[in-house]
Order: structure tokens, then sequence, then C-alpha cells
């Protein structure tokens, strides 16, 4: 893959997440002029998710709770990403190294989480639940692709070809819509993350979280082979990132939303810093 075709990607990523960021704001304006049907969905979700048909008025005034920090959280991180890809992409546009390349796609693929608050439009607007279930094929994606994105960025500090890249960005892609389409999705259940129940779920988890485990393993190899202490705070700031990513994406308490956004917003940063140092720094 040329340099020129990398940076055509990540623009084009930046765009699309400009867009996402267009249809976040659209749903925070209908959200705010219909807070009465957002409650009542809200109570829905949180009847059905417990297996009640009537939930006390603490447990929803908690899960309305909950959903404006979701919303809150979801929009902060997808313009964290957006702000950090646009200025890391500018720095780096004549760097060659693949690992910074996926790394800015494992940000970008933080942003489709603003999508998450339009759950609730669509129940509201009694869409077909197809649709609902698509939207969260699409939030599976997102988080496959991230997480393998950063695996990426790993496996070329422990030796692929950076010639390579093009084939490895294929893969990851290929790998993640396979996950997204082949998941079993039950279009009639919706939790508190914003994303509906599927099958094999503890499976998915697992394999994400042993992905993520791996990830760190290449970048404390490549510090043992190649003696540099920087592959120890990347390993650090990616377990960081990996970390938060995967526990905000099911969190269903305001105190986990919170504290995997500060650990993966933490990760984010000193893994850029640290590449800047690493590629940039004269």
């Amino acid at each position: 893959m040329t340099l020129a075709a990398r940076n055509n990607i990540l623009r084009l990523g930046v765009l699309v997440s400009m867009l996402l960021f267009g249809v976040y704001i659209a749903t925070l304006y209908y959200l705010f002029f219909h807070i009465e049907s957002l409650v009542e969905v809200l109570e829905l979700i949180l009847s059905v998710s417990s297996g009640r048909s009537a939930p006390i008025v603490a447990e929803s005034n908690t899960t309305l709770g909950f959903f404006v920090a979701l919303t809150v959280v979801v929009g902060s991180i997808g313009v964290f990403a957006v702000i950090m890809v646009k200025s890391l992409s500018r720095y780096f546009r004549k760097t060659t190294a693949p690992e910074v390349f996926f790394f800015l796609l494992c940000l970008l693929f933080l942003v489709p989480d603003m999508m998450k608050p339009l759950q609730v439009v669509m129940v509201d607007l009694s869409l077909p639940p197809a649709y609902l279930a698509l939207l969260t094929r699409v939030l599976y994606f997102s988080l496959s692709f991230g997480v393998l994105s950063l695996f990426a960025a790993s496996l070329f500090v422990v030796g692929i070809e950076h010639q390579r890249g093009g084939i490895v960005l294929a893969v990851v892609l290929a790998i993640s819509v396979g996950i997204a389409y082949v998941l079993p999705v039950d279009s009639l259940v919706l939790s508190l993350s914003m994303t509906h129940r599927v099958g094999s779920q503890s499976l998915y988890r697992m394999v994400l979280a042993v992905i993520a485990g791996l990830t760190v393993l290449n970048f404390i190899n490549a510090s043992l082979a190649s003696g540099s202490r920087d592959y120890i705070v990347l390993a650090g700031a990616a377990g960081a990132l990996l970390g938060g990513r995967l526990w905000g994406f099911w969190g269903t308490q305001t105190w986990e939303l919170t504290s995997a956004a500060a650990l993966l917003v933490l990760g984010a940063v000193v893994f850029g810093v640290r590449c800047y140092n690493m590629y940039l720094w004269k």
C-alpha cells in the first residue's frame, strides 16, 4: 500500500466520521424534543432486558441517567477520536510506518459508537426490528475492526514486512465483515448498552480479549528484541486503549462508562505521543 493510499483512506475515514457526527447531532435534536417518549422507550428496554412488565420508578430514573451518560460519553469519545486522527495524520502524512496507520484506524472506528443513541430513536419511530439489528451489526463491525487494527499494528513491530500493509488491511476488513455478518442478533432484545443481544457473545468477548492480550504481548516482544523501552510504553498504552474499548462497549453502569472512557483516552494519548517521539522527534 502506498503512502498516498494510506493518507486517502484516513481522509475518507475522517469525512465519514464527520457525517456520523452529523447523525449524532440530529439524534440529540430528536431526543431533546421527544423527552417524554424517550423515557417510555427506556422503560420498555429496561422491562424487556430485566424480564419484567413494569419497572419501578427508581430503576427508570437510573436508566435515564445511564442513557444520558452513554450519549455524552460516546459523543465525547467520537469527537476526541476525530480530532486526534486529524491531528496525528497531519504529522504522520509522510511517515511510512504501518503501525501508525493501523493505530489511527483503531481510533477512527471508535466513532461509530456515536450511533448507539440512535437505537432509541429507531425504537420510538417503530422502525422494523431488522433496521435496529443492522445497526447492532455495524457497531460490532466497528468494534472488531478497531481491535484487529491495533493487533495488526503490533504485528508490524514484530517483523511483518511493511509492504504487506494492504494485505493485512484487507484481511482485517474481511474478518470484521464476516463476524458482523455471521453473529446471530436477537432483534427483539435491546440491552442498556444500546446493542442487541447476540448469540455466542461470551465466545466473542473471549476472542477479542485474547486478541487484545496478544497485541500487548507483541509490543513486549518487540521491546525484548530491540532493547527499546518505547515498545513497553506502547504495550501499556495498547492494553489501556483496548481494555477501555471493550469494557465501555458493553458497560451498563455510569461508572463503568466513565472509567472505561478515561482508560481509553489515556491509552490513545500515550500511544500517539510515544509514536510521535519514536518516529518524528529529532
